[in-house]
């Protein structure tokens, strides 16, 4: 049994399991994408399509045909080798490198994934997500893409201008690439005053808004299988994290095992099943009236914390399923 790791140098999440998977007596190969084209020595025969790839960094290896578990966990970029000089043949040997990676996931179809490389970059598309949890019967916020500023307009006057203004992606940024300090987008209420001054923004980018749901705890979904572990943050408590508990570090906010309904649990595994997923986060509002809110779903999202801070065995999860998908698969 060999399982094959995809992920970056720098992923504490691998670090926690593959112990855990060591001990349950498995061949564990840790393939990092970020150093693949250095690090990685590599043959793939067109006879059988059978092939091996060889890590210098670990000085272990793996061939295609023998890998049962692929746990696809959180991949970066691949750099190229500092040998290439010039940026237009780094980026034509990243790029090769890219899609010959993509050729090697097909290849390993036959091995359970956790989850599929394909599956999840569709599930990885907010819009659709939204309508999928919507007809899964899930309560969603009111929601508006656009970048027409009348259009915006209208729907924060729909909602009586409790609105919030939220990015496709959680994205970093600098003004000046030697500056010490980045920009964070997070969600963020939006008054009638914000708006008109920012208004003509619109038109430079995708906009989404959503209705303001007021919230008395935030909770945090975590889907391993056929099993489902629910953490409740307690963002209100703090004032930087009111609007987006992101935006402060995660052991500044109490964080407890909580128990969802099972009509809940229910509807959360149906998402997965839709998608195809073996794993998946989900961030979900209790709101003022009791309510469960949907937010979105990351088939690949972060946990560690979550199972630091509230105490559940997430990582014993995924070395289960790994290990014995027969058994705990969705």
């Amino acid at each position: 049994m060999t399982i094959l790791i995809v992920t970056g140098q720098d992923d504490v999440h691998a670090d926690i399991v593959i112990p855990k998977l060591e001990h349950r007596g498995c061949s564990v190969v840790r393939m990092n994408t970020d150093n693949f084209a250095e690090n990685a020595r590599f043959t793939v025969h067109g006879e059988d399509w059978n092939g091996s790839v060889q890590l210098h960094d670990s000085g272990r290896s793996f061939v295609l045909q023998e890998v049962t578990a692929v746990w696809y966990r959180k991949p970066v970029p691949i750099r190229s080798k500092a040998a290439l000089a010039f940026e237009q043949a780094a980026e034509f040997a990243n790029g090769e490198y890219e899609s010959f990676l993509r050729s090697l996931y097909a290849l390993l179809g036959e091995a359970f994934w956790l989850s599929d490389y394909w599956r999840i970059r569709l599930a990885s598309q907010k819009l659709a997500n939204l309508r999928l949890a919507q007809r899964i019967g899930l309560k969603t916020p009111p929601t508006i893409v656009t970048n027409d500023e009348a259009e915006a307009r209208r729907f924060a006057d729909r909602h009586d201008w409790k609105i919030l203004a939220k990015p496709f992606a959680l994205t970093t940024f600098k003004t000046d690439p030697n500056a010490p300090t980045s920009w964070d987008s997070f969600a963020t209420i939006v008054s009638r005053e914000m708006f008109d001054t920012l208004a003509p923004s619109i038109a430079l980018a995708p906009t989404m808004m959503q209705k303001y749901v007021d919230k008395e705890i935030e909770l945090r979904v975590t889907v391993v299988g056929r099993r489902v572990f629910c953490a409740s943050i307690d963002s209100q408590a703090h004032a930087y994290a009111d609007q987006d508990w992101r935006a402060v570090d995660a052991e500044e906010l109490k964080h407890a095992a909580y128990s969802l309904p099972q009509e809940v649990v229910d509807k959360l595994l149906a998402i997965n099943r839709a998608h195809g997923l073996q794993f998946s986060t989900h961030d979900i509002i209790v709101d003022k009236d009791g309510d469960y809110v949907w937010l979105e779903i990351n088939p690949n999202g972060q946990w560690a914390w979550v199972e630091q801070l509230a105490g559940l065995p997430i990582s014993d999860a995924i070395a289960e399923l790994l290990t014995a998908p027969s058994a705990h698969a969705l």
